[in-house]
């Protein structure tokens, strides 16, 4: 029994299991409903394609940048608080070596 199915896209044909046993559908190429007939098309569909990786590109560099700057200001906020605490040491007993 020969039947055509559709399946997200793709066209699936049930096959008898004597012509290959592997499995019971085969996939059949996507139907494409519109291709690009020249050269204004194509270019419209490169500069949409170059403009969609040029924003991750930016999205990438400008999370990279928010991290960065993020974690210096921890790494600020936490040597200010050290250096607050051995400021402190020192002025409890100006004799000892406060790094210890």
């Amino acid at each position: 029994m020969w039947e055509r199915t559709e399946e997200r896209g793709i066209t699936l044909i049930p096959t008898f299991s004597h012509q290959g046993g592997l499995a019971s559908k085969l996939p059949v190429a996507p139907k494409f409903e519109h291709l690009p007939q020249n050269s204004s098309e194509v270019k419209a569909m490169i500069d949409c394609a170059s403009t969609f990786l040029a924003e991750i590109f930016f999205m990438v560099i400008s999370f990279l940048f928010i991290g960065l700057t993020a974690q210096a200001w921890f790494e600020e906020s936490r040597m200010r608080r050290r250096l607050n605490q051995l400021q402190a040491k020192l002025e409890q007993s100006p004799n000892e070596n406060p790094f210890l």
